[in-house]
């Protein structure tokens, strides 16, 4: 499928409009490359999605910039948003006690995440990395850090702590070290991609909403990208879609792609994850920062300036969550809540959202997680096909930075240079 250059709508086509996509498309045109960004949604932002509901803003996706020296610092400055401090940290419930983040059962949960990093770099299990460095591996503390790692994860199956490799969790061991390292977009993290996207549209690069992608095919030199709506030409495309795509098969290759990536996209995992906010009359709560519990939700974390209170649930729970109907959501989420701040959260208790990544036809999940087989699935992955097909997203970052928005940026960056090669 070879083509005069004449023909190509455009230099790349850039597939997805999430935070890699439009970066990608920005560092593209900066080298003077022509890109076409298609997204399948009637929005921008991908996983990062941002929704006011009256004075409230809410992060229906990604919500922390993690750590003081992340790649999304530079783009929030030269966007010129505000940031603050965001939550750090942790609180605990377990068998109905509640922990402070100064307990002894704090820190007998901060000396297990201490030894948990010294055995990032292994190939273990979460299961057998546990029964290594805890000489008691079933106390409270033991079983609520499994259960937060595989629902951080967002591992399912029938024993997700014997799924779940300790490769590729060394980024949460340092977010988890107490240190004030997570930061929020006052904004709204959205307005990252608001931000490119206008930028953007100023140097004529085209964001088309409504063109989900339904086949690729792709030789040396050529790409031609048939959506829902129209037929693209290019000399190259890069997929930026999230790997829950890609396992689903909701795009078709022509040529069918080689098996080192099938192989890759089969042997990443790709979490299944949903979130749920509860709002309030007050804040009714005596701390901020992360709140860590034993039951079905597990993970919340709240501010004291603002009257909203969000979970993070993953894996197995997430799914059970999914299942339950709105009202039988809310009465697990405020017996939690009660069990750790007392029976004040119902009597000033709103109203709840939800929001399931799993069933969005255009994640199919949360983010991708490393399973026992992983290896270097995610090097394979990043590799390109006959110098025409690219792919970037995090589920491409194999620096331990997966499943995060600065992780997003980073598989940008190199596959930016990836394809700049092709046309030096």
């Amino acid at each position: 499928m070879t083509r005069n250059n004449e023909e190509f709508d455009c230099d790349v086509l850039v597939v997805g409009a999430g935070i890699a996509g439009l970066y990608l498309a920005s560092l593209l045109v900066e080298r003077g490359l022509t890109p076409v960004v298609l997204e399948a949604r009637d929005r921008i932002g991908g996983r990062i999605h941002s929704v006011r509901i009256g004075d409230d803003l809410f992060e229906y996706g990604a919500e922390m910039v993690h750590g003081l020296s992340s790649s999304v610092w530079p783009l929030a400055r030269k966007a010129g948003l505000t940031t603050v401090l965001g939550p750090n940290l942790h609180s605990y419930c377990a068998e109905g006690r509640f922990h402070g983040h100064d307990s002894d059962f704090a820190k007998e949960i901060d000396n297990v995440f201490e030894k948990l990093g010294l055995l990032y770099k292994e190939p273990l299990s979460l299961y057998d990395a546990l029964e290594r460095i805890a000489p008691h591996p079933h106390t409270a503390a033991m079983r609520l850090i499994t259960r937060m790692l595989i629902s951080l994860e967002g591992v399912s199956g029938e024993h997700p702590d014997e799924l779940l490799s300790v490769q590729g969790l060394e980024w949460k061991g340092s977010e988890d070290s107490f240190l004030p390292e997570n930061h929020l977009i006052v904004e709204g993290y959205q307005s990252l991609c608001t931000s490119l996207q206008r930028d953007l549209n100023a140097r004529g690069v085209a964001v088309l909403l409504n063109n989900e992608v339904k086949q690729i095919a792709y030789s040396n030199n050529a790409c031609q990208v048939s959506t829902i709506a129209a037929t693209y030409h290019s000399r190259t495309a890069i997929l930026t879609m999230p790997l829950g795509v890609l396992k689903a098969g909701a795009v078709r290759f022509s040529p069918e792609l080689p098996k080192s990536h099938v192989n890759a996209i089969a042997h990443i995992g790709m979490s299944s994850h949903a979130k749920l906010f509860l709002r309030f009359a007050k804040v009714c709560w005596p701390t901020d920062g992360f709140l860590e519990t034993d039951g079905l939700i597990g993970s919340w974390w709240m501010r004291s300036d603002r009257p909203i209170i969000t979970s993070l649930t993953g894996g197995n729970r997430a799914e059970k969550l999914t299942a339950m109907s709105a009202q039988e959501r809310e009465a697990v989420a405020l017996q939690e809540l009660s069990a750790a701040f007392g029976s004040v959260v119902k009597q000033e208790y709103v109203a709840t959202s939800f929001v399931d990544w799993t069933s969005d036809p255009f994640s199919r999940g949360g983010y991708s997680y490393n399973t026992m087989s992983t290896g270097h699935a995610r090097r394979a992955l990043a590799m390109p096909l006959q110098n025409a097909l690219f792919f970037a997203g995090e589920a491409t970052c194999f620096d331990g930075d997966h499943g995060t928005v600065h992780g997003a940026i980073d598989s940008a960056m190199r596959c930016a240079d990836q394809v700049l090669e092709v046309f030096a």
